[in-house]
Parts: C-alpha cells; structure tokens; sequence
C-alpha cells in the first residue's frame, strides 16, 4: 500500500461498530480517540490494560475475552478494525482478513500495510484541529502537528475569522459592553525571545480586544493579531519624550471600563522593575478584574544565556538584584549586608557602570572581581562582554540598551560554559522587515516614551 495514494478524510464514527484487535497501551490510546468519537467499541483480546477494563466495566465498550479469530469480523459489520497485538502473524492476518472483506484496517505495528492510518491529532484553545499525515511516519506527524500548534499558539499562523462573522470584519472577538466592565491582564513576556512566554499569557493575548505593549515586547507576540485588535505602544525608550505611569495606568483602565479586554504586556516579569503593582492598583482602585500572568525575568534568563549561573556550587548560593537606573547609590543602598560572594545582577545599568564600579571597589569588592555584560539577551543581536571591576571603572564601559550586568566569581563560569541558549528560531520576526501592514493601521494608537 502507497503513502502518496493516500486520500485524507475525516470519518464520522458516531454510532459505528468498530473492532480493535489487542488490549495493550496501544490499543488503549486508539480505543480512548474512537469512544471520544462516538464509535461502538469491541475490543479482543485475552488479556487488557487496567485501563480498558474500567472502561468495560462501564459499559463503555465490548470485551471478547480470548485470542483474534477469523469469524471476529463477522461478529458485526464493522465500519473499521484495528490490530495493535504486537504479534506480526496476528497483525498481518487482520489486515488480510479485512482487505478481503473490503473493511478499513489500521495496523498499529505497520503503517506501510495499513489501508487507514491515524493522524497525529491536536486542537488549539478555539477548537481547530489539525490532522497530520507524515507519510505513514508516525513520529514525522507528531513533529509537524507540535510545530502547527506552536505556531497558532505564538500566533504566527492567523487562522482567520470564523465562520458567521460579519463580512469584511477582520477579528472574530465580541464587541464590547460599554455597561460591563472589561477585564485587565498584566502578562510579563519574557527576556526577549518570543518563544520564552507562558501558553496562558499567549491564550490571553488572543483573547485580547486591547494590547497595551512596552518597546521590548517581541513584535512577534502582537504583530500578527486580527487589525480589530487596538495595539497601543507605550514602551519605554532612553531619549525620547515619555508617556508617564499614571497616562500608562489611564489607557488601561479607561479601555477596561469601557467593557474591553485588555492585556499588558511587559518585558520580562511585571512585578520585577516593572511597575505592575502600580498598575494592579490602579485597576483595583477602579474596580476592574485583574489577573497577573507571571514572566521569565531577564535578571536570571538573560545571564544563563551568556553561560552564567547566578548561582553554582562551591561559588555562591545566592545573588541579588538591583536596578542601577539611579546611580551607585541605589545600588549600594539594595546590598546592604549582602554576603561578599552573593552575586550581583544590575538591571538598567548601562549608563551608570562606571561609578558604579567604582563604588563597589570603595566600599571593598575586590578590583579584579569578574563582571559581565549581556546586551540584547536572547535576541539575535546578543553580545557578551566580560571584563573586571577595575577595567570598567578605569576604561569606562557604554553597552546598548538593555543590557543585564553580572558582578561576581560565577561569571567565570562563562569561559567554560559558553552561549547555552541561542535565539529562537522565531527571532527573525524581531526584525523591522517582518513587520506587516498593522504597523501603519490608523486604528493604531502609538507613543514615543523614554526611561521614567
């Protein structure tokens, strides 16, 4: 039998005798699917899993307790058979007997003599379902079924509205009550690859009638979306005019008390350096629901990237993490009486590593202390910088922005470990080429934003 002969089909089963040959974890898989199906399940076999029994026990199926024999077939005229025994005889003879009797016949133990085959299955949050035929490769199908999903779940396949919307409408979402109050999601995407957010803060921003997005957000996340979807850009940008907190806090709760869903997006972790308590409370203040979908922070991400643990065995069992967004004072003040060899992880640092390094130095650190820098942390654009506490505070040091600095004996570390997560294969949609026609849709509310 041919793979390239093959005719994909979706088969209704619902109320159609099926028989299934073996009561092994095989067999009890493609039992589980063809009861999910509605077919009438008989099941031979002398012996089943535990599984299978519970499920005779309640009347879910038909057991024959004993071996495969040839009047099987004619116990009802099944629509399909199945053999999944593990013994080659027994399989190849159902599959005979059936070719014979013109019944669809799937071989568990050989696609390649099999007149059906399963697909590897799989439905997204909405319902779609995807169907993979990987040339009678089980394992190639599964493969490309994972790589689909994955793709709908980032939201780089747009599926298209659904059926019985209205005509020209590009987003299938529910227009909002102007008298029901919306709904406010704080998620926290990450260090910059795309890949890296959690399933529920990517089923949140499908759910999304707002997104409310900073400048590091992966485009990839927001870019795709239906153009119903109002995208609002509210990043922060080193140089450039800022939109405060408190016009940040505004924009999100006057779309939720206009009845909209809406979903932040914030690099890294909201609740580390990212002033999601501020915009909690604002929600809580207006009363509107609000849900906190927890992000990989950069401050521990973004160092593992470069090949450095914030904490190793026989090094340091502790680090911690400061903003050196406000100069060596703040940084001095948030170590307090840290233990010398705890690590240190400086966030929004770039601008002020110079006297913070020359700080650390006169409060005692030792000048030769390891630092490294890792601008543009699992991008396609990351770079590393290793160097010392006297180097910086001597030579001066300016990385890019953002740039994830790490003081401390662990970044030795690097020299053995190396690069140990390179970018995604999704990072190209970080690039400005990629980009499609939302970013000029005038239903697009955009602001230029510096540091605050």
């Amino acid at each position: 039998m041919s793979a390239q002969h093959d005719l994909p089909l979706f088969v209704d089963l619902e109320a159609k005798p099926v028989l299934v040959v073996g009561g092994g974890v095989v067999a009890e898989r493609k039992i589980n699917s063809l009861l999910e199906s509605g077919a009438i399940v008989t099941v031979v076999a002398p012996e089943i899993t535990g599984h299978i029994r519970n499920l005779e026990q309640s009347n879910a199926l038909i057991w024959v307790t004993r071996e495969f024999e040839v009047l099987d077939l004619q116990l009802a005229k099944f629509w399909l058979a199945i053999t999944a025994t593990g013994v080659a005889d027994v399989d190849n003879l159902v599959v005979a007997l059936c070719e014979d009797d013109q019944i669809w016949c799937v071989n568990c133990a050989s696609g390649q003599t099999s007149s059906a085959v399963f697909a590897a299955q799989g439905k997204t949050a909405d319902g779609i379902q995807i169907a993979v035929s990987g040339n009678r490769d089980p394992k190639r199908a599964v493969a490309v079924r994972d790589a689909i999903l994955y793709e709908l779940d980032l939201g780089l396949i747009d599926p298209g509205p659904q059926r019985g919307q209205a005509l020209g409408s590009d987003t299938a979402h529910i227009s909002p009550s102007a008298d029901k109050t919306g709904t406010v999601t704080l998620v926290g995407d990450g260090p910059g690859d795309p890949e890296l957010i959690t399933l529920r803060g990517l089923a949140r921003i499908r759910q999304a009638d707002v997104v409310v997005v900073d400048r590091l957000a992966p485009q990839a996340l927001w870019t795709r979306l239906p153009l119903g979807i109002e995208i609002v850009k509210v990043g922060k940008e080193p140089g450039k005019h800022s939109v405060s907190q408190d016009e940040i806090n505004e924009i999100i709760v006057d779309r939720a008390l206009k009845g909209q869903q809406v979903v932040r997006i914030k690099g890294g972790d909201s609740f580390v350096l990212g002033r999601g308590g501020e915009e909690v409370q604002a929600c809580v203040t207006a009363g509107i629901p609000v849900e906190v979908v927890p992000g990989i922070t950069s401050s521990i991400a973004v160092p593992a990237a470069a090949g450095i643990p914030v904490t190793h065995r026989g090094v340091t069992s502790s680090f911690i993490m400061a903003s050196a967004h406000d100069g060596a004072k703040s940084v001095l003040s948030a170590i307090g009486n840290t233990p010398s060899e705890a690590t240190l992880v400086l966030l929004m640092g770039a601008g002020r590593l110079t006297e913070i390094c020359q700080a650390l130095i006169e409060v005692g650190y030792s000048p030769t202390t390891p630092l490294g820098v890792v601008e543009a942390g699992l991008t396609p654009d990351q770079n590393v910088t290793i160097s010392t506490l006297q180097e910086v505070a001597q030579n001066g040091l300016k990385p890019g922005n953002p740039s994830v600095v790490v003081i401390g004996e662990v970044v030795r570390m690097r020299t053995e470990l190396g690069d140990l997560s390179p970018a995604s294969t999704y990072s190209g949609f970080l690039n400005s080429e990629h980009i499609d026609s939302r970013e000029s849709a005038t239903s697009r509310a955009n602001f230029d934003v510096a540091s605050s």
